[in-house]
């Protein structure tokens, strides 16, 4: 019963910088998937900011050996 809502639950730290990390998926996962965990991430961490997305700027995905690729935010 504990496994099956730690398995849904993703860690989001920034510790003292301005910068957070998170992990939202798998190499098994496909596109639509990530996409919509990576969306709820956002969703949020947004919420729970004072002016919420306005606070950030910037945005940046990546795979753990890879090159990150910026994100352009529309809002």
């Amino acid at each position: 019963m504990i496994a099956a809502g730690l398995k849904n639950t993703t860690i989001v730290r920034s510790r003292d910088k301005v910068t957070f990390h998170a992990a939202f998926g798998s190499r098994k996962q496909g596109t639509d998937e990530l996409t919509a965990n990576a969306m709820a991430i956002w969703t949020r961490v947004t919420s729970k900011l004072e002016r919420g997305a306005g606070n950030i700027r910037s945005c940046y995905v990546k795979t753990s050996m890879g090159p990150s690729v910026k994100v352009d935010v529309i809002e």
